[in-house]
């Protein structure tokens, strides 16, 4: 037996969906000439007396394609002789026939040719196997001829509505609305396409029949389930059935599921409206028909619905058109690196209108369970999941220097290449730092139809027990003995969303969440969502993980130093030493946007800012919390500036050293400079040579201004891909018979140099090949080697690498490759540069395609 080939379900019946004013699915033949097909046809004889009939039977069977011919039923398969008196139920005569393949079975004709010498049959039912699918027929009659009755032959439809296909109905109108268009437009394969949707809105579904529509008759509804265990008690089943017109406004504002009948001007067909509530379950659903009587079901495809920022009932609703197509709409963003006062720009493409980033999305949705899918929940789940610390995630972390066994984190440019690798082999893909965890998270909620953005926190506060302040310890003679580190940028997530689990509305908004492996909450690494109010006011008690971001921005930084009696002194107290400034792209424009730290801290030293001070200081019970507070020990100030705000590889550094005496009396003090080159998490990759000023004296209320050369031939050949410069500037004063140890420090970011692409026209054309030419001049005094290009963007369907050859050291050369274009409009792409020794190395390039 084989299975009937127009199961309803959904395939699309064009490969390029947009070539069509609408999208419409139906259900192609595999061959042109129909096909032959076996069924087993069970008789149900009745148990009266003379039930069994002598004569001979036949049946044709009619589907929605054709009719068989007439089929004589003679041999069953039980080898006994048939139609005789009480052949029912297990004991019914069964019949295998071969015969063309009728389509959907909804009717058949059956009869007897009176001949023998006992023809009368009375026949309770007949069922007719296809396949997984038994269509039955009841009558329970006689067949039989004399002057009163003839009745040899009659016609019987199935019990069942015959529905032969469920075909959703999306013109690219619809689609627009639903704003999923753009998945349409980037799927890579040509496999039937998933009906995406947002929640708060309908789809239209053709319902195709093998016989007419009958109103009055046809009841039908549709079974919607997600997860693997699906429930009506917890949303993750849901019954959609027919509602009245009249009803619609009430039902809609009740947030229910329901359908209504838009149109019956096929007879065969009956078109209806199905209308998901604002707060249905974001998840992949099995949509099912059924009948009232329970005693037919119609898988279709299934169904993805997301969430509506675009929905004013909807918990991730944005009012702000402009911001809806920020953080829900644009695939090309900026992360930013560098350091406070060296911004550096990380072009990144999210992709979360591709393909895998759809199927990567919901295959994590499938690991939270049904209590967690509100926005909420799914936040903070997903920066647990993108993390292979914790449930097998897409990502590992790596901030040792050593990607031997797989790609540095600099050398990404987009999510759908790491999305690719995972979906395909199903294991975390090495490597990522904050940045690329940063990015995933982007893709992977705005996928779902959460507003997401990245956030980048300069000096930002890795301080291991939330109680507000970045402690260093120095021993007697300023040696370090231990401490925190502060990074010189780091990169979280910020999501838009209602806190429909918080007393206040005010903590609605923006909401920090974070994917890099760092903090661990209820036993798994997972920060946030933390609501940016709460953080702003010290509010510490509101959930998730306030402390933790507040210290982040807002912490103090404190150095101690060992006294005499084996305690520990105050020599340094900070208020501004992290949190300096925090970047995230702005709106409509690739700009930095330097506001949204108004949206952590107030401005440093004011009113309110003390007092969001003092209630995190109450929720810390840090013993020195009071002491720490009240100290405010500087008579001596040093300042450290370069000579450029941002220095390209190959420059000299010149370091201004000023140094001001507050006090009445003339001081002479050394000055010690330490230089060394760092990963932005702190980490050092080398010292630099120390210089040693044995003395410099400064006049009483005075000041004095020092300068120190650094060649770029100190640093060239030890920079690595997140590399910055940090400089120590330390001295030794005495005040009132008391030493204290003054130091400033300095960061410099390397800028690394743009790929100039070259070698493309304004307008290029779909389908034709072009040569990208890009000069390159290795100036870092090394070998180049393992050389590659990647190039990610909305130009082509799926993202490449080309292998380059080596670059010798301190020499140009041209790289090229060639691009085919494969979607119409306005595209962009990202290239990356990248070898064993150094890379990140990017460049971007927008062009319309034809």
């Amino acid at each position: 037996m084989t299975s009937r080939p127009n199961s309803a379900t959904l395939k699309p019946s064009t490969p390029n969906l947009l070539e069509d004013s609408s999208i419409t699915f139906e259900v192609l033949p595999d061959e042109e000439e129909v096909p032959c097909k076996t069924y087993l046809v069970k008789c149900h004889t009745g148990n009266k007396y003379f039930s069994g009939t002598s004569a001979k039977v036949s049946i044709v069977l009619h589907g929605n394609i054709c009719a068989s011919e007439k089929i004589v039923l003679e041999k069953p398969v039980s080898g006994k002789s048939p139609f005789q008196t009480g052949h029912f139920g297990i004991n019914a005569d069964v019949f295998e026939i071969s015969t063309k393949d009728v389509g959907y079975l909804w009717k058949i004709d059956i009869g007897h040719d009176n001949s023998g010498f006992s023809p009368s049959w009375y026949l309770i039912k007949v069922e007719v196997v296809d396949g997984d699918k038994t269509h039955k027929f009841l009558f329970n009659n006689w067949l039989y001829y004399s002057r009163t009755y003839h009745l040899l032959r009659v016609e019987l439809e199935t019990e069942e509505i015959p529905i032969v296909e469920i075909i959703p109905k999306l013109s690219e109108g619809d689609l627009t609305e639903h704003h999923t268009l753009k998945f349409y437009k980037n799927f890579e394969s040509d496999n039937p396409k998933p009906l995406i949707v947002r929640r708060g809105l309908s789809f239209d579904v053709l319902v195709r029949l093998a016989r007419e529509y009958e109103a009055q008759k046809d009841s039908f509804y549709f079974s919607l389930s997600t997860g693997s265990n699906p429930r009506e008690a917890n949303k993750t089943k849901v019954i959609v059935k027919e509602l009245a017109p009249k009803y619609l406004s009430q039902a809609i504002e009740e947030k229910k599921w329901f359908y209504i009948i838009k149109s019956n001007d096929d007879p065969n067909s009956v078109l209806v409206q199905v209308f998901i509530p604002s707060n249905a379950l974001v998840g992949e659903y099995l949509v099912v028909v059924e009948g009232e009587s329970d005693s037919f079901k119609y898988p279709t495809d299934k169904v993805y619905i997301l969430f509506n920022p675009w929905n004013e009932d909807d918990e991730v609703f944005m009012e702000s058109e402009e911001k809806r197509n920020e953080y829900i709409m644009r695939q090309f963003g900026i992360i930013y690196q560098g350091c406070w006062n060296s911004p550096v720009e990380k072009k990144w493409y999210f992709g979360q209108f591709e393909e895998v980033s759809l199927n990567t999305a919901f295959y994590l949705l499938d690991n939270i369970p049904a209590k967690d899918r509100n926005a909420v929940g799914i936040a903070r789940w997903i920066s647990s999941l993108v993390s292979s610390n914790d449930e097998n995630g897409i990502l590992v972390g790596n901030w040792s220097g050593n990607y031997e066994d797989g790609t540095a984190p600099s050398h990404w440019n987009g999510s759908p290449a790491i999305l690719r690798k995972f979906y395909k082999r199903g294991i975390p893909v090495k490597y990522g730092q904050c940045w690329v965890f940063s990015g995933l998270i982007t893709t992977i909620l705005r996928t779902l139809g959460i507003p997401c953005r990245p956030v980048t926190n300069y000096l930002s506060a890795h301080e291991s027990n939330g109680d507000c302040f970045h402690e260093i310890y120095y021993d007697e003679k300023g040696g370090k003995e231990s401490g925190e580190t502060i990074w010189n940028f780091h990169v979280w997530n910020e999501v838009w969303m209602k806190r429909l689990d918080l007393f206040d509305s005010k903590f609605d908004g923006w909401q920090a969440i974070d994917a890099t492996p760092q903090e661990v909450d209820g036993g798994i690494n997972q920060m946030g969502p933390a609501p940016l109010v709460a953080i702003k006011e010290g509010v510490m008690d509101i959930k998730y993980d306030v402390p933790f971001v507040f210290s982040e921005v807002n912490a103090n930084s404190v150095k101690w130093k060992k006294n005499e009696e084996e305690s520990y002194d105050v020599i340094m107290y900070l208020t501004d030493a992290v949190g300096k400034r925090m970047s995230t792209k702005a709106v409509g424009i690739d700009e930095q946007d330097d506001s949204v730290i108004n949206d952590y801290k107030y401005v440093e030293g004011s009113i309110h800012e003390i007092a969001a001070l003092k209630n995190a200081l109450q929720s810390s019970g840090h013993e020195y919390a009071q002491k720490i507070y009240s100290s405010r020990n500087a008579k001596v100030f040093l300042s450290v500036l370069g000579n450029k705000e941002k220095f390209e590889m190959g420059d000299d550094i010149v370091l201004t050293v000023r140094i001001k005496n507050t006090m009445n009396k003339e001081i002479e003090i050394p000055i010690l400079l330490a230089g060394t080159i760092k990963r932005y998490n702190g980490s050092v990759i080398r010292a630099l040579s120390n210089q040693n000023i044995p003395k410099v004296t400064v006049r009483k209320k005075d000041e004095k201004v020092i300068r120190i050369k650094v060649p770029a031939a100190d640093y060239l050949k030890c920079v690595v891909d997140d590399a910055s410069l940090v400089f120590l500037v330390q001295a030794d004063v005495t005040v009132k018979e008391k030493k204290y140890i003054i130091m400033e420090e300095v960061t410099f970011v390397i800028t690394k140099p743009d790929l100039v692409i070259t070698g493309l026209p304004e307008e290029l054309y779909v389908g034709q090949t072009y040569e990208v030419v890009i000069p390159f001049n290795n100036i870092i005094g090394r070998n180049l080697t393992r050389c590659k290009l990647i190039l990610d963007g909305t130009i082509v369907k799926k993202g490449f690498s080309v292998k380059l050859p080596d670059c010798p050291a301190n020499e140009k050369t041209d790289f090229r490759f060639q691009i085919t274009p494969e979607v119409v409009g306005k595209k962009k792409f990202n290239v990356t540069f990248n070898s064993l020794q150094l890379g990140g190395l990017s460049g971007s390039h927008k062009a319309i395609v034809l």
